[in-house]
């Protein structure tokens, strides 16, 4: 196991130094690829088509993904920058972990362990970094505050996109000091001003209940009626998450199948 889990260390250095317009060498009938950003130990399992690949990134709990044919693992935290950050992680089981401190009021700002120290590569060297021969199907980020921060440093970049699945925070609230990450105030007007329709947002728990039993929203007019309930709340810790997804205007690819579409 510790070789093992230094080869993948090594891996993730590796892709850290590169330049960033190098390429990855994929298997030679990869036609689709599939980014999981902050994939925890459940990543995302590849389709059984036997030409799309996924590639997880998971700096704290990588080792412990059970291996899958078409499945890599990068040990490397993504942002908007290369660097090197601590990561404080939450919850049991280190179910949680961020490159930015939970604000001091929330349920599970007590850390588990201490900080590790993990290599944090762009967002957009790690698109550059897909051979252009392959589409990128989806992208789907649990970033813990740093999805909007991270599609922002993409740029252009992430018109190769077809299809984003990114989390997001509801009613200007933060369990995270630091980034931005709100869907009315960031996400929402970003991606679509990137050529991006809102195809339909599904919030947590706590976010159903702090809207009356609210199951999500299905396209913009939904999406701007919610949003028109929310602007003027002022910012605050709180736990009111949820899932958006995207479809780039003009997408040639069919919505990715599973439970992660």
């Amino acid at each position: 196991m510790g070789s093992r889990r230094a080869r993948m260390r090594e891996l993730a250095w590796l892709l850290l130094l590169r330049d960033a317009a190098g390429m990855i060498a994929l298997p030679a009938n990869t036609s689709r690829v599939i980014l999981n950003i902050g994939s925890h130990v459940t990543p995302i399992r590849p389709p059984d088509d036997g030409s799309t690949i996924v590639i997880a990134f998971e700096p704290v709990v990588g080792c412990r993904i059970k291996p899958r044919p078409r499945l890599y693992v990068v040990h490397a935290a993504v942002a908007a920058d290369t660097s090197l950050s601590t990561m404080g992680v939450y919850h049991a089981n280190q179910g949680s972990s961020s490159l930015s401190p939970a604000y001091g009021s929330m349920d599970f700002a007590h850390q588990v362990q201490p900080s590790i120290i993990v290599p944090v590569l762009p967002m957009r060297t790690v698109i550059a970094s897909i051979p252009v021969e392959s589409e990128i199907w989806l992208l789907k980020t649990d970033m813990q505050g740093w999805d909007y921060a991270a599609l922002v440093g993409a740029g252009e970049l992430l018109r190769r996109v077809h299809y984003i699945r990114s989390e997001c925070w509801l009613a200007n609230t933060r369990p995270y000091n630091g980034p931005e990450n709100d869907f009315c105030l960031h996400v929402l007007p970003y991606l679509t001003s990137q050529g991006f329709e809102l195809v339909h947002m599904h919030g947590n728990s706590k976010a159903r209940a702090f809207v009356n039993n609210w199951k999500g929203v299905t396209g913009m007019r939904d999406a701007l009626a919610f949003c028109e309930t929310t602007k003027d709340r002022p910012a605050r810790a709180g736990l009111l998450e949820a899932d958006a997804y995207f479809k780039r205007s003009g997408a040639r690819l069919p919505p990715p199948t599973g439970s992660d579409w």
